[in-house]
């Protein structure tokens, strides 16, 4: 069934593909509107003899989510899954919007593979060496930050050397 065959109380789901990626259901509270999409083409006013081309039609849906009520528009009416941007998309089929769902479940799969996360470290490090063999000043700047790194690391050491003589200390004057 496509957008523009849906009837009230039909069944919209509302798959939010971001980084919190959540679905919302919701029922059509009214049958799904249909109206030409509105574009002014500059060639009617210029042209008085222009035909224009046939008009794309959109349907405007009002969906019930919850206790809200929500308009979706200028979908396409053959469609039955539509990106609507801001990585919403909108489908009166379940199994549209599940391969949707598993899409994106597959891409951030993808992306937690061990194997090709080890890979991109190696490009990523190759590529560091690569832009320090091209500017000496990258390495210098490295070289310093790791030196700087060591001392820190070295630093606390003795800090905490100090602290556990001074407990000592401390204890040994008390007995």
């Amino acid at each position: 069934m496509t957008f523009r065959n849906l009837k009230t109380g039909s069944t919209l789901y509302i798959f939010h593909k971001d980084n919190a990626p959540k679905l919302e259901v919701g029922v059509l509270t009214a049958d799904p509107e249909i109206k030409q999409k509105t574009q002014q083409n500059p060639q009617q006013a210029m042209f008085p003899n222009y035909i224009p081309q046939q008009a794309e039609q959109v349907v405007n849906l009002t969906v019930r989510i919850g206790e809200r009520i929500v308009p979706v528009q200028g979908l396409t009416p053959s469609a039955v899954i539509q990106d609507c941007g801001n990585n919403i998309f909108v489908s009166c089929s379940r199994d549209a919007i599940n391969t949707e769902v598993v899409s994106h479940k597959q891409t951030s799969d993808l992306a937690l593979d061990e194997e090709l996360l080890a890979v991109h470290r190696i490009i990523s490090n190759n590529c560091k060496g690569i832009m320090a063999q091209l500017n000496p000043e990258i390495a210098e700047r490295e070289r310093i930050e790791q030196e700087n790194k060591e001392l820190r690391d070295e630093i606390k050491t003795i800090n905490g050397k100090i602290d556990s003589l001074i407990e000592r200390f401390s204890k040994g004057l008390e007995n």
